[in-house]
């Protein structure tokens, strides 16, 4: 360990001269050989330091290290700063991945000196850009906290050399959470530009607004980070935080944003509450901001339309209005904090404009919907009046439970149109341009047109149903998804429902419809089953024989499709009589029940008859009419007489049988 001591020393006091004297000593008795440029060991850039060639020593190992620190010759040549030590050793084939004891590599050294003319010279050199220390650090993490002046150069050249935005420390936490906690407004300015799908970060802004570094926590909001955030690890929201840490200034800024003190966190806890519970000056300042919101126009993120995306899809697009479910919402304190038995929150999904959901508040008034499956929504319809009862302005929320906690999609405000009478039609206002996913959403009513209290009268969602996507992308065909929705085929019922026809006005490629047609078919048939018949229009008691009787319906279970027979057997053991008619239960409506219509019926010969439908694929399930049926005699004769022929023919068919 002699040369190797000596080394170390000498890159300790930046002797040159000794180096090059020890890597190259005047006496030949030592091996040098000439790397060639296919050797893996190089980098791969012909503009490296030293060009394509390397020189590797076979009597020093370059690579030694400080046994108390860990420290590589190189390393302490990045920790001096000295950049000729540093180039010579990579001449020689300095290893530049190789950590100390605690993980660092002599990149994470060259970003700490804030040197990007060092960083440059690994990164050509095959640093290792991701590599990470024991804390979990990247150089990356690392330029994120650095005082230097040049750390966004280096942050620039790091992300050249694909620089990992969100890996994490130890500490959980990606480079942007980093630059937020210690309030390194350029860092998040360089990362947010890098990528835009960083804006659904909801660690960094909690970071910010806790420490009141207001500059970051306007930046990320300009950048779209949504100011209703949850964060699932801290359980808390960016104005909890910044409201219990007394940071005024960020609140301010998340209120102009649109932040919400009644958002829910998992600890159940409100902004407003943990002002409330702050001592009593400090409580008023932070209150009267709050009650203050209500007054507001939220901003618009600034940076919306430079490639930020609010929505889990790639574009925004416009979906049809869903139909109306009243089961979305209940009128109970666990959907609604506003219930009222005469004039329920469930009137707004009823389908009729001229009844209303009365609330007996003018603000913060909410009711959670459960559309049952996942949906993507792309709009929402408010249909209102001409009233100070009116809403004025609501949030449309979204979460991943009945209880939240809420992510607020989109702020939207209304205008008083329509008529005064509340006895008219309520006029619809639409609001678009988001596109947002999930089961469990908020209506949030923040205030009223001046009313002290709120009444309209009906809610429109416009999207889709998720499984509509997901069923086109089981098949690979996800192309064929958004044509279906547009056309209206919005729901998973209405597309397990189409007609071949509609569905061939889609589809044009013909194996394609054979495909798509059987696959909707097996789901019709697990999603729609027969559980049983009921009359719609029963067959009379008695008609002509050959005549055609009344149209005879039979209602099923809503989206069901099954074939049903029509049967009429002669009640006469010795007369065996059947006649047999078959049709389709078709659904008109995926909200209605299916209708099996049996037309053209008639029975040719005359008798009692009893009569049934069944269905042909569940043979069990059997509806019975409520009496026999009579085929009456089409002639004038008696029935005294018509008795006479019948038992005549009977004995004319047993004498045949005989012979």
């Amino acid at each position: 360990m002699g040369k190797e001591t000596e080394l170390i020393k000498a890159v300790n006091n930046n002797d040159q001269q000794k180096l090059q004297k020890l890597l190259v000593p005047e006496t030949p008795t030592y091996n040098i050989r000439r790397i060639s440029r296919e050797d893996p060991k190089l980098p791969k850039s012909p503009s490296s330091p030293g060009g394509r060639i390397r020189m590797q020593l076979d009597h020093i190992n370059i690579n030694c290290t400080e046994k108390e620190t860990g420290y590589t010759p190189l390393i302490i040549a990045i920790l001096n700063e000295n950049k000729d030590v540093t180039d010579t050793l990579i001449f020689h084939c300095a290893d530049v991945n190789i950590a100390d004891q605690k993980g660092n590599t002599p990149l994470h050294y060259a970003v700490f000196a804030g040197r990007a003319d060092l960083v440059e010279i690994l990164l050509k050199n095959n640093s290792q850009v991701n590599k990470q220390n024991s804390d979990g650090n990247t150089p990356l993490h690392v330029a994120c906290q650095s005082e230097k002046e040049r750390r966004v150069m280096i942050m620039l050249k790091l992300l050249k050399y694909s620089a990992n935005v969100f890996l994490k420390n130890k500490n959980k936490s990606t480079p942007l959470d980093v630059a937020a906690m210690y309030g390194k407004k350029d860092a998040v300015s360089v990362l947010l530009d890098h990528d835009s799908s960083l804006s659904s970060n909801t660690s960094a802004i909690i970071e910010a607004a806790l420490r009141g570094y207001t500059e970051v926590v306007h930046l990320l909001l300009d950048y779209g980070v949504n100011a209703n955030c949850i964060n699932d690890i801290k359980e808390t929201g960016p104005l909890h935080e910044a409201t219990r840490f007394l940071r005024y200034d960020a609140a301010e800024n998340l209120i102009e944003y649109g932040a919400s003190p009644l958002l829910q966190n998992p600890k159940s806890e409100t902004p407003l509450k943990i002002a409330e519970a702050l001592p009593s000056n400090l409580s008023t300042k932070f209150l009267e901001l709050f009650k203050d919101r209500s007054k507001r126009q939220s901003l618009t993120p600034r940076f919306r339309n430079a490639g930020i995306s609010y929505s889990p899809t790639k574009h925004i697009t416009d979906y049809p209005l869903l139909p109306s479910r009243t089961e979305w919402t209940q009128n109970s304190t666990s959907f609604c904090n506003s219930c009222t038995a005469e004039h329920p929150n469930t009137n707004i999904f009823d389908g009729n404009l001229q009844t209303f959901w009365v609330i007996e508040s003018s603000e913060y008034v909410w009711t959670v919907l459960d559309l049952q499956t996942e949906h993507t929504l792309t709009g929402i319809t408010i249909y209102g009046w001409d009233s100070k009862q009116m809403v004025k302005r609501f949030e449309l929320q979204k979460g991943p439970t009945v209880q939240g906690p809420w992510t607020t999609v989109g702020c939207f405000v209304c205008k008083r149109i329509g008529s005064k009478n509340p006895k008219d039609n309520g006029v619809p206002q639409t609001f678009k341009d988001f596109t947002a996913s999930s089961r469990y959403w908020r209506y949030h009513l923040l205030e009223n047109c001046g009313g002290s209290c709120t009444c309209f009268q009906g809610l429109g969602l416009h999207g889709a149903d998720d499984r509509i996507l997901t069923f086109f992308t089981e098949l690979d065909m996800v192309d064929y998804a958004e044509q279906f929705i547009i056309q209206g085929y919005n729901t998973h019922t209405k597309l397990l429902l189409i007609y071949e026809d509609d569905l061939k006005k889609i589809i044009s490629d013909e194996n394609h419809q054979r495909i798509v047609k059987t696959e909707l078919e097996k789901e019709a048939r697990k999603d729609f089953q027969l559980k049983s018949l009921k009359w719609k229009h029963q067959p009379p008691c008695a008609v002509k024989q050959s005549v055609i009787f009344p149209d005879i319906v039979v209602k099923g279970d809503p989206g069901c499709r099954e074939k049903l027979k029509l049967c009429f057997e002669g009640v006469n053991p010795e007369r065996q009589i059947k006649e047999e008619f078959e049709t389709h239960l078709e659904t008109l409506d995926e909200n209605q029940q299916s209708l099996a219509t049996f037309t053209g019926v008639a029975i040719p010969n005359v008798g009692k008859y009893r009569c049934f439908v069944q269905s042909v694929e569940h043979p069990d399930i059997v509806l019975l009419a409520p009496s026999d049926i009579d085929i009456l005699p089409s002639s004038n004769l008696s029935s005294e007489m018509q008795d006479a022929f019948s038992d005549m023919e009977q004995l004319l068919a047993d004498m045949q049988t005989k012979m």
